[in-house]
């Protein structure tokens, strides 16, 4: 939790969806959207507002895949996000934001 006090009202504005598996970078979903909620981004449906699409892996031709590619979302397997968010939550740390 003590990451959140760097993320005050980010989590409003940072939004992500998840699809597939999340192994093996995360045992469960529910370890990867806790991940996430530590460090302040908050799982949405996916919209023209969400902000990133996490799945297990790109190219699939997923539903939610094409929405997102339709949409202009960015679109990250669980470990890419992982590494994304480590290195977020790092930048906003280092600028105390």
């Amino acid at each position: 939790m003590e990451h959140l006090k760097y993320f005050e009202g980010f989590t409003q504005n940072y939004t992500y969806e998840c699809s597939g598996s999340p192994i093996p970078t995360f045992k469960v979903k529910s370890d990867f959207t806790h991940f996430m909620s530590e460090n302040g981004f908050k799982k949405t449906t996916l919209t023209k507002k969400t902000d990133m699409l996490i799945v297990q892996y790109k190219g699939q031709g997923t539903l939610k895949e094409q929405k997102a590619k339709r949409y202009g979302i960015p679109i990250y397997t669980y470990s890419e996000a992982k590494r994304k968010v480590k290195q977020m939550s790092k930048d906003i740390e280092k600028f105390n934001l």
